[in-house]
Parts: C-alpha cells; structure tokens; sequence
C-alpha cells in the first residue's frame, strides 16, 4: 500500500508495499489507497440494474398521442486502464414505451476481458391527470322585471384551458336562463379527454321591482317656430327626442316622431 507523508506526535517511519508509510500519533490526515491491478477494469456512473422511482433520466414519459420518448443519460466510463467501450444504445435515442435493455461493454486491451454495464430504459404512456382551469364570473346581482316571477339574466363566459384540450364545458343553468326572485348557485363545470373535471360557481341574485316611482322625463323640447322660404309648402321638421329615466324598462309614446312634414300654415295678418 502507499501512504502520504505526514508529520506526527511519537510517529514512526516504515516501508511496506507499495512505498513508505508513517504510523503513530497522527494530528495530519493520513491518506492511504490500495493498488491498482491494471486487469481490472473499475466503470463509473453505472445505473443500478433495477431503475429507481425516482430516476428522472432513466423513467421517462412519452409525449401525449406518441408511442416513444427521447432519452438522454450519463454514459459509463472506465476509471482505469484505456479500454474499447461498446453500446447497443445512446443517450438521444428513442426508446418505445415499455422497458428497453440497455448494455454498456468495455474491452480491457492488456487481457481481452470484458467487463460490462446493463441497466433498464423505462418509458410510460402519457397519463393525463390535469384538470381543466375554469373561471367563473363574478356574482350577480340584476333587478327583476316589475311584476313578473322570473328574469332572463346573462353573462360573459371565459372558455376554459386544459393541456390537452377540452371536450365539454357549460353552465348549469347556462346564460340566459330564466332567474326567480332570490338567490341561484350556477356551477360551471368542464370535462377533458381523460375524464378530468374543472369546477367553479357563482351566484345570481334576483331582486323583487317593486316599482312605485313615476318617470322622469329630462330636454323636453319647448315649444318653436319653424320658418319656411319662400315657396315651402310641406317642409321638413325635426328636434330632439326627451331622455326618460325609470326603475324599469318604458315606452316613449308620442303623437308623432321626428322628422315630419307639416303644412305651411300662413302667418295672420291684421
């Protein structure tokens, strides 16, 4: 065996196999290796031949509608001696879902002995357990029509998102849909391929019109004088229409709604 020197409180000097080494009261770290046999050939970043769970290199999943996943591991290297190495596979190549042998050979030039690395390239088929994102609107609150149960009320719908595509999403009670007086839960619910569901709700609360309020009617035109040229018998007449505001819908009704034409009526004269 070979030492390293070091320096010691009551050590001793020796020579045993291999070189010098120093025993004794060593306050210095004494290394000490073996010899090499250059016959035997020692390989590093050989996978265990059971791939562990865990092994994010050797486990691989193939891409979603692929039958294969492209596979990139450390390869095996000899620590000693110069040796040819052989492979039936790389890292790079595409294995096929399943469990596929991988061999590593190393051919050690002082004997021809040949000294090998097997392990297990594991790839699974895509397994889709992402649900959907949904999103929901926020909760409404709509004033019902006046003496009337029920009230269509509506809503914008974001589509939902899923990594591989949705197959079904809707509302239920989807928009547009006859609301009562009070409170309603909607669930909006969406379903991927694999049969994984996004979920969410919100609420839509309908509150009772009880009306007791008249309109407001606002820019009423006053009264005017139109003046024709010279000539006119049925000129065109127009003004603006009056803003109406009320707690529900309501009709402008009128005696007659721009523009008109009316007769000329002469001017009196005294």
């Amino acid at each position: 065996m070979e030492g390293g020197e070091g320096k010691g409180r009551e050590g001793r000097e020796g020579r045993g196999m291999g070189g010098d080494w120093i025993y004794g009261y060593n306050t210095m770290p004494l290394f000490v290796s073996l010899p090499v046999d250059p016959d035997v050939l020692i390989i590093d970043n050989c996978p265990p031949p059971e791939v562990p769970e865990d092994d994010i290199a050797l486990r691989s999943t193939a891409p979603q509608d692929q039958e294969f996943a492209t596979v990139i591991w450390t390869e095996p290297t000899a620590r000693t001696g110069n040796p040819q190495r052989t492979s039936n596979r790389a890292p790079g190549d595409d294995f096929f879902i399943g469990s596929t042998y991988v061999l590593y050979e190393f051919e050690n030039p002082a004997n021809s002995a040949t000294t090998e690395c097997a392990f297990y390239v594991i790839v699974s088929r895509f397994a889709d357990t992402e649900a959907p994102t949904v999103t929901c609107p926020s909760d409404l609150r709509v004033l019902g029509a006046f003496n009337v149960p029920t009230t269509e009320v509506t809503w914008d719908t974001v589509p939902p998102v899923d990594n591989v595509g949705v197959q079904d999403f809707r509302f239920i009670p989807a928009s547009g849909s006859l609301f009562g007086i009070g409170v309603t839960t909607v669930n909006f619910n969406a379903v991927d391929a694999a049969g994984n569901e996004g979920k969410c709700e919100f609420t839509v609360t309908v509150v009772e019109n009880n009306d007791i309020n008249d309109p407001v009617i606002e820019n009423c035109p006053t009264d005017f004088t139109f003046f024709t040229t010279s000539g006119q018998q049925r000129p065109q007449i127009t003004w603006s229409l009056p803003t109406v505001f009320d707690d529900n819908q309501w009709t402008l009704m009128a005696s007659m709604d721009p523009p008109v034409f009316l007769e000329v009526r002469p001017t009196p004269t005294r």
